[in-house]
């Protein structure tokens, strides 16, 4: 996801918008995955509040960098069109 924003960026080509978009919609989708199957983990006492949390975490900081990334290659999107 990063190298298409990057070549976007660089190259002024928008052929990895669409690819960026589904990137970021997948990413979003995995960690509702991974947030239940977390919970099933938590519930069942087979995991450690600790490592628990600092995962949570982590998913929480990949989805915030996939946003990010969807931003910029919205407003790179935006600056694109022609003025109406």
């Amino acid at each position: 996801m990063f190298e298409a924003v990057i070549e976007v960026m660089d190259t002024g080509l928008v052929n990895k918008i669409p690819q960026v978009k589904d990137l970021e919609l997948e990413i979003d989708a995995l960690r509702d995955t991974f947030r239940i199957n977390h919970d099933q983990r938590l519930a069942k006492l087979s995991c450690e509040i600790h490592s628990g949390t600092i995962f949570v975490e982590f998913l929480q900081s990949i989805e915030r960098i996939g946003d990010h990334l969807y931003n910029i290659i919205g407003n790179i999107e935006k600056e694109m069109k022609p003025a109406v």
